[in-house]
């Protein structure tokens, strides 16, 4: 993510030998939780947790103010939303953005209480090279932004650190092997798009 540095000015396509060089260093083995202890095999060594962090942040956030006594809240993290309750007895309605477009230009909404709406795609970190996009959702086995023929997808579920994880997975899985995996699951919902805005499945009926 650092030699990509889709957050900076001016990024630029890494060079290959750069790329294979970083890809040495991926390797889930070289970390080791203990408690709450976690160490690593070598100093080059680095954890992100990007694709995480806001997830894991909605649901903190969730049980606070279920603690401080709030039935109804909307969180929203951008590109996370959680749903506390409902909207004086109707449901939350979130908007779903559409990938390449303005902001707030939304593909369709979600009716939902008590859930997470957590949507990821290429749309919201990448650049143009020669003609090309390069988006900030990194196949690890290559070191380059993942091949898909999806642009985007949302996953409804009660978790958003689940959610955050998911919509991730099956972006990487592409359209086939990721529907077929929301379908094997009775308690999530799914949003997934294709190329120019196409929705290619959808468990909501709008």
């Amino acid at each position: 993510m650092e030699l990509w540095d889709f957050t900076g000015e001016n990024p630029e396509v890494p060079a290959e030998a750069d790329v294979q060089t970083a890809l040495r260093k991926v390797n889930g083995t070289g970390i080791h939780l203990n408690g709450q202890t976690l160490t690593f095999d070598s100093a080059d060594i680095r954890l992100d947790l990007g694709a995480l962090v806001k997830g894991y942040a909605a649901d903190r956030l969730k049980e606070y103010l279920t603690a401080k006594g709030a039935s109804a809240a909307v969180i929203n993290l951008g590109g996370n939303v959680y749903a506390l309750g409902n909207n004086n007895g109707n449901p939350w309605k979130v908007g779903i953005q559409k990938p390449f477009s303005l902001r707030g230009e939304t593909l369709t909404v979600v009716e939902t209480e008590n859930r997470s709406v957590v949507s990821s795609g290429t749309y919201e970190r990448y650049f143009e090279k020669d003609g090309r996009q390069y988006h900030h959702i990194i196949d690890a086995r290559t070191g380059y932004p993942a091949v898909s023929d999806l642009s985007q997808v949302t996953i409804v579920s009660d978790s958003s650190l689940e959610g955050d994880l998911l919509s991730t997975v099956c972006f990487l899985l592409g359209s086939e092997r990721g529907i077929a995996y929301v379908q094997s699951r009775d308690d999530v919902q799914a949003i997934f798009v294709g190329g120019q805005s196409a929705i290619l499945y959808t468990d909501f009926g709008n």
